[in-house]
């Protein structure tokens, strides 16, 4: 006897649905889906949501496709924009960051959020254990969602790490100048150190 594993899992049977869907689009093609599955499978994310961080399907598909399966309506900042203040919600700027989930507003006992992946139930119920309310969910684009997040969540720096701009161009000149046998010692001068991607 055959099991339906959408039976077993609602959540993956959806996101089995959003693939499928995506396909007939033609949103995206079954290699590029072979290829998601592979770096999802490592990094324990959607497949969906790695098809776009690769940049195999474009958030408005992304959205297109969550609207359809989870009849959720998508989030346009413009037309609701965010409402409430990081404080009032009763968790991390971390976690908010780490699901892609965000508080838009709280109306009577709802706290409505935009989110990335709006299948994601077991964030979501996270949430609404955390602050007590029922949560709404409307999807959020993943631009949309990196925007606003930024926004609200700037980083502060201490004033002993904010950096002069005449310095670090003086910096940068004499670290351009200097042979590469002098780079090290002008790392530890200066305290600059070097990102590689």
């Amino acid at each position: 006897m055959a099991v339906n594993s959408a039976k077993l899992d609602p959540v993956n049977g959806l996101r089995e649905q959003i693939l499928e869907t995506l396909v007939e689009a033609g949103a995206v093609d079954r290699s590029a889906i072979a290829r998601a599955e592979l770096v999802a499978s490592r990094s324990n994310q959607p497949i969906e949501q790695v098809l776009n961080q690769l940049g195999s399907l474009s958030d408005e598909d992304l959205v297109l496709s969550y609207a359809k399966v989870s009849k959720c309506e998508i989030w346009n900042p413009r037309a609701l924009p965010i409402d409430i203040s990081p404080d009032q919600v009763a968790v991390s700027p971390d976690f908010l960051r780490r699901t892609r989930i965000l508080p838009i507003k709280i109306a009577s006992n709802k706290l409505v959020c935009a989110a990335c992946d709006p299948l994601d139930h077991e964030n979501l119920a996270g949430l609404s254990f955390a602050t007590g309310l029922t949560v709404t969910i409307l999807i959020a684009r993943p631009a949309d969602f990196r925007n606003a997040i930024d926004r609200i969540f700037q980083p502060i720096m201490p004033a002993d790490e904010v950096i002069d701009q005449r310095r670090l161009e003086r910096d940068i000149d004499q670290v351009s100048d200097r042979s590469e046998e002098h780079t090290s010692e002008l790392q530890s001068q200066f305290r600059i150190s070097y990102a590689v991607f």
